[in-house]
């Protein structure tokens, strides 16, 4: 058990996702069969890393569980979620496999030129094996879930907590696609404008269209759909009306995990009993301070500054 948990009464919030190692490539030009001359970074990454990292900025008691290799990325992401006082206890670790990996390489602009993620190794979280940790996941009130988890796991998470509130983020369109059959056995699900397209079956070229899509997975079964928009706003179905928040535009520094930043933010709220709306708002502020930043967790997120970007919307931005 790690600081933050004994030194907290809340259950931890149960976050089941990826940890990956993220490296980028960036180049004025890239060209096929010749020296391209450019600059790289690496952080870790990943729907589970990015979440938990952010629910422990917050101040919120943080379990993870994933899947790494026994090399240096999954080692140095053990190291980081200690000293961030996440409880990885029951990661798994496996020696005959490695890390994964996503290689993004983009043109100096800031378009994307090329992306490779090497094989998930996520697939060891079964539900066999969290049914082997039952004892130490059952008084979790809040369970996170990575899309990039097999369909089994939801269905089997659902069995093993069904008091708690399951929260899915599809993660990508594959994944959205797989998941297609079991969505509506979260409690909350939290798509981007094209996963939500997916589900819903149609396209969502406007506000409009955004609330007809949410009216259609609640009648496929959705219990609760919160639809980050591309113009910062928010859709999201309260009893039986479906309200759209005004968000603020900005220029995004960089987009890698404003999805993971707004469901941590949501998940605050949540956790503190606000209102759906204010939770949602929370959401919306967690995404725009990671956009405008380069890094995947913003550097100076907590709660102080989070419900300072939440007046800043409702001041900038009119329902």
């Amino acid at each position: 058990m790690t600081q933050k948990q004994s030194e907290s009464e809340e259950a931890p919030i149960l976050v089941i996702g990826a940890i990956t190692a993220d490296i980028s490539i960036t180049a004025e030009s890239f060209n096929q069969g010749k020296m391209n001359r450019g600059t790289s970074s690496y952080t870790l990454g990943g729907v589970g890393w990015n979440i938990a990292r952010n629910l422990s900025a917050l101040d919120l008691p943080v379990k993870l569980i994933s899947a790494v290799g026994n090399d240096a990325f999954g080692m140095e992401a053990l190291k980081e979620a200690d000293k961030w006082g996440i409880d990885t206890s029951d990661v798994v670790i496996k020696d005959e496999r490695s890390t994964p990996t996503i290689l993004i390489a983009t043109h100096a602009d800031g378009s994307e030129s090329l992306s490779v993620k090497s094989p998930n190794v996520l697939d060891s979280i079964t539900r066999d094996s969290l049914e082997s940790i039952r004892e130490t996941i059952h008084l979790s009130k809040y369970c996170i879930l990575d899309g990039s988890l097999e369909p089994e796991v939801l269905a089997g998470i659902r069995e093993l907590l069904p008091e708690a509130t399951i929260l899915l983020d599809p993660a990508s369109e594959e994944e959205a696609d797989k998941l297609v059959e079991v969505f509506t056995l979260a409690d909350i699900i939290k798509p981007n404008q094209s996963e939500a397209e997916i589900w819903a079956d149609q396209k969502i070229s406007s506000n409009e269209d955004a609330k007809r899509a949410v009216d259609s997975l609640m009648k496929k079964g959705a219990k609760q759909i919160v639809l980050p928009l591309e113009d910062g706003g928010a859709v999201y179905n309260d009893s039986n009306s479906i309200r759209r928040l005004k968000g603020i535009q900005v220029d995004p520094v960089n987009t890698t995990g404003a999805g993971d930043a707004f469901l941590s933010g949501l998940i605050y709220g949540l956790v503190k009993d606000c209102s759906l709306e204010k939770a949602v708002r929370m959401g919306m502020a967690a995404s725009v301070m990671t956009l405008q930043t380069e890094e995947i967790i913003h550097p100076e997120l907590s709660p102080e500054a989070l419900f300072i970007q939440v007046e800043e919307i409702l001041k900038e931005a009119t329902d």
